[in-house]
């Protein structure tokens, strides 16, 4: 018995139904100006906004933001401004604010939604039903990703600079009235102590404390400052003076006679 062709010939007719569809829904238009990186506006007025991705909008608190919103609107006005573009429309056509929702085609057949994404200038943003392209944006964002594009050069920029959290190993503790350093349990730490790493303390003219730290090598600390070695003596202070030298005062373990420790 030969098989039916019917089972493979329905589904045929149905993508080309479907294509048949958003061919017929989309039309050209000429874009007359570029809002920013996923909206623009066509010679007639109306304003349309790409399908599935977004793109950086100014704030005014953050600059590197208004950069890179910048270059993003930039690079749409190369894609599309005074051109002819291909408009094709998805199940919803326009969105809350009355924006025309579509996926925009150059007369070069550049995917302008698609290609936003993978410049680096726009990232994923799925709404549905909207959906009809979201594999291969993704696609096209992984790429921009994974090249360090546009934004997302930015974005590694942001993560690079960012403080790294304070750990035991690096955690230590300055006073408002004290030029030391100490460890967490340094008994010339007072209650007013204020967590800091020991790079941002040098930097501020912060030694380390003599007692809970050591010397430090003449690669560490401050750079005008180096602590000489110091000689152990029954009943002597073992702070360092502002001059350099060890204290001269005799004094009990934890007394506050010199300078450094308040008195």
């Amino acid at each position: 018995m030969r098989p039916s062709r019917c089972g493979s010939f329905v589904p045929l007719l149905l993508a080309a139904w479907i294509m048949c569809v958003f061919a017929s829904a989309a039309h050209s238009a000429r874009v007359a100006r570029v809002i920013d990186g996923d909206t623009v506006v066509l010679d007639d007025g109306t304003t349309i906004r790409y399908i599935g991705v977004d793109s950086p909008e100014p704030k005014g608190h953050d600059k590197s933001n208004d950069l890179i919103a910048k270059q993003a609107t930039a690079y749409n006005e190369i894609l599309v401004l005074n051109c002819d573009v291909r408009l094709e429309y998805d199940v919803d056509r326009t969105d809350r604010f009355g924006r025309t929702l579509v996926y925009a085609y150059t007369v070069d057949s550049v995917f302008v939604n698609a290609e936003m994404l993978r410049a680096g200038w726009a990232k994923v943003l799925t709404v549905p039903p909207n959906v009809l392209y979201t594999e291969v944006f993704r696609k096209c964002q992984e790429e921009a990703q994974a090249a360090g594009l546009g934004l997302w050069r930015a974005e590694i920029a942001k993560k690079v600079a960012a403080p790294q959290a304070l750990t035991e190993a690096t955690k230590y503790y300055i006073t408002k009235t004290g030029s030391k350093y100490h460890r967490e349990g340094c008994r010339y730490l007072s209650k007013s102590a204020n967590e800091i790493t020991k790079d941002d303390a040098t930097a501020r003219g912060y030694g380390p404390c003599s007692v809970c730290i050591g010397a430090a090598p003449a690669s560490e600390g401050s750079s005008s400052y180096t602590a000489p070695p110091t000689t152990s003596s029954p009943g002597r202070c073992q702070a360092i003076t502002k001059k350099g030298a060890q204290c001269k005062r005799n004094a009990k373990t934890g007394s506050s006679y010199c300078w450094q420790h308040g008195g």
